[in-house]
């Protein structure tokens, strides 16, 4: 699953905010934090096409982990963007 974490999802339809944000968890927990970021920043975008409340809530739980993502890579202003 890493291995899809480090390319462009863009172009992988079939993939759901769910499948990414597990994509990026994945990479998170294998200390690989630029591949979750880019899952991360895929699942928000998708999740901003879809205009529910349970979206707007996903987008929170993504945030937070970006958060986590950009913390540990040191990249503390994008971080505090995010927060």
């Amino acid at each position: 699953m890493l291995r899809d974490a480090r390319g462009d999802f863009g172009g992988l339809p079939g993939l759901t905010v769910a499948h990414l944000r597990n994509i990026g968890e994945a990479a998170l927990s294998g200390n690989h934090y630029t591949e979750a970021i880019r899952a991360f920043d895929q699942a928000l975008a998708k999740a901003k096409t879809q205009n529910s409340k349970n979206s707007r809530l996903a987008s929170l739980a993504l945030l937070d982990l970006r958060v986590e993502a950009r913390l540990r890579r040191n990249k503390y202003y994008r971080a505090s963007k995010d927060a």
